[in-house]
């Protein structure tokens, strides 16, 4: 080889060298830039995740194995590397207020968001989310259905709240494996350089009676047991992409259900009961780093709270200070290894329910633990021993007098000037009791029916309740039955469709929309089609006629079927808004009374018509 050969070949290794030098330190760098860069932090919020809704198995080895019927089980992952929390408690019932307490670390008596209805988190309060942007954190939500929107206010500091939900009559929520997989998209899509702080919603639990599929397709029945059993697996697919993508051991993750499931055994609603089956709720916490085994229970009493100013210490922040020290937050960052929380005896744990507050059916209702205490501010003074008494059933009064701390919460009480708590009417309730069952949506039983006649009977000034009535009888074709209701409530259209299923003579009632009819418009066929103010209905009116031109009726039918499904669609929400406990941001006056649509399609010359939207809904359903 030459001279010039050589000194050609000497250049080549050297840039070769030396682009091998860069590439090696560009690697060293990111290696080193990745280790040192802040965990992430994943916050899952379920909506009625109560604490015995979830059991850590014995043989956790062997439970996360992944059977070929089931897939791995979420909940077993966390049981074996995680910290659980075995008191922890809600700040609210309700779940827009709970998330914001979990967001702000403050209790609802600070932060003003109470329930579910049209209020907003204030952007006054920082949130978790905007002390992560701050902290060069990339964030994100993502919510699976009511009640928790974009416009609660809890989006604060989210670059992303995904929160368009499509919903129609098969679909009301988004399964909690979706939420997933948008998550796990939006992870692709940004920059492994940076953190995230994310958040996802699940509202599955609200829905037990949507049936599931569990990995293989095969559907479970429809139950609130099968949707956990959902959820357990979907959590299962999460962790286990999160550790196929090495982002497990560096990730902070938090499970947290909002409230409890609850119990409607006892004198108040479920949106109401403050007792352990509505407040004490599940809490895994996996701290960052790789967890080599279980690392055991943590049972020191906490709040929903404590869990905000957790995060923000996780953040390198601090929440503003509570004004009251009795409801002073506590960070349990520095204590999951010894998991005790020192500052637990000088505070209060409290929870509340702003619903009746929210539904116009009275005052907030508050109850605070303070160590084996459980005292309600109910004008019937509530107090339990949850050591001696852990179902809370026997209530001491007065005589809880004995325990020390009982004065001091009740001062509480009176110098938060919070007024006392009664419980809704046997009445009220019975009603809300009968609504839950009655659209479930299936068809009700002839017993929970005569419930509904006899609790209209004892109530006749309640309205609803009689429309109810009439709605059943129309869809069961119940025809006696609705010319008695519209003969002894005085409405003759009611008495008019029955009468004419039931072949006997009837008189055109007066209602100037049923008269557009020309079959029935007793010479009244003149009058002025938007005298009605219904667009549904002229569309109706069109389809029926068959003067009209085809095409004419075709454009009116598809129109009416448009607008009246979505008629139907919105009273289903608010049938179903009674199922998961009025904690819907919904009118309990609906569903209203059977509308002029459904009375001319009972007629029964209208019966084809009648069938045709019925097909429609089915297919729309399926």
């Amino acid at each position: 080889m030459n001279e010039e050969s050589s000194q050609v070949m000497d250049l080549k290794l050297n840039g070769l060298w030396s682009c091998l030098s860069l590439c090696f330190a560009v690697t060293l760098s990111s290696c080193s830039f990745n280790a040192s860069r802040s965990p992430s932090i994943l916050v899952i919020m379920v909506d009625q995740l109560g604490f015995h809704n979830v059991s850590c198995l014995e043989n956790s080895e062997e439970n996360l194995k992944t059977n070929p019927w089931q897939g791995a089980s979420g909940f077993q992952i966390l049981c074996n590397e995680s910290v659980r929390f075995t008191h922890a408690y809600t700040s609210s019932t309700l779940s827009m207020s709970a998330a914001a307490s979990i967001f702000s670390a403050k209790y609802p008596l600070e932060h003003g968001l109470r329930h579910n209805g049209n209020q907003f988190l204030s952007s006054q309060f920082q949130t978790v989310a905007e002390a992560a942007i701050s902290k060069n954190y990339r964030t994100s939500f993502f919510s699976g259905g009511p009640p928790i929107f974009r416009k609660s206010g809890l989006g604060q500091g989210f670059e992303i709240f995904e929160d368009n939900i499509q919903v129609n009559l098969k679909r009301f929520y988004r399964p909690a494996s979706e939420s997933i997989k948008l998550f796990l998209n939006w992870l692709e899509q940004e920059s492994s350089r940076h953190p995230f702080f994310s958040t996802l919603y699940f509202a599955d639990l609200q829905f037990e009676d949507v049936p599931t599929t569990n990995s293989l397709g095969e559907i479970r029945e429809a139950s609130f047991s099968s949707q956990i059993e959902y959820l357990d697996e979907s959590l299962g697919t999460l962790f286990q992409e999160m550790k196929k993508k090495k982002i497990w051991d560096s990730t902070n993750i938090v499970v947290v259900g909002l409230s409890g499931h609850g119990s409607e055994e006892r004198e108040d609603l479920r949106a109401l009961s403050l007792y352990s089956e509505g407040t004490h709720v599940t809490l895994f916490v996996k701290p960052e780093g790789e967890q080599k085994k279980s690392l055991g229970n943590f049972d020191t009493d906490i709040s929903l709270v404590d869990l905000g100013a957790t995060l923000f210490d996780w953040l390198g922040g601090t929440p503003s200070v509570s004004k009251e020290s009795a409801l002073k937050p506590v960070s349990f960052k520095g204590s999951l290894k010894d998991r005790i929380v020192s500052e637990q005896n000088k505070r209060f744990i409290l929870s509340e329910t702003a619903w009746s507050k929210w539904r116009n059916l009275g005052e907030i209702r508050y109850a605070i633990r303070a160590s084996n205490l459980l005292v309600f501010n109910d004008r019937v003074l509530r107090v339990f021993d949850t050591l001696e008494d852990n179902t809370e059933l026997t209530n001491l009064g007065k005589s809880g007098f004995r325990n020390a701390a009982l004065p001091t919460i009740l001062n509480f009480f009176t110098d938060k000037e919070l007024p006392g708590f009664d419980p809704l009417t046997a009445e009220l309730k019975s009603k809300f009791l009968i609504a839950k069952e009655l659209w479930r949506g299936v068809k009700p039983s002839n017993e929970l029916l005569m419930r509904l006649a006899e609790l209209s009977q004892k109530n006749p000034q309640d309205a609803q309740l009689i429309n109810w009535r009439a709605i059943w009888d129309i869809r069961l074709d119940r025809w006696k039955q609705l010319k008695i209701l519209g003969s002894k409530d005085y409405n003759p259209v009611w008495e008019f469709v029955a009468l004419r299923n039931l072949n006997e003579k009837a008189e055109a009632p007066t209602d100037p929309c049923l008269n557009l009819v020309k079959e029935y418009s007793n010479g009244l066929s003149n009058l002025n089609p938007h005298d009605c103010k219904s667009e549904e209905f002229i569309d109706l009116v069109t389809w029926l006629d068959d003067s009209q031109s085809l095409s004419l009726r075709q454009r009116a039918m598809e129109s009416f079927l448009r607008i009246h499904t979505d008629k139907i669609l919105f009273d289903r929400v608010a049938e179903l808004n009674y199922l998961v406990g009025m904690t819907w941001d919904v009118s309990l006056s609906f569903p209203k009374e059977p509308s002029i649509s459904d009375l001319v399609l009972a007629l029964p010359e209208n019966r084809k018509y009648r069938q045709i939207l019925v097909k429609r809904l089915v297919e729309l359903s399926l």
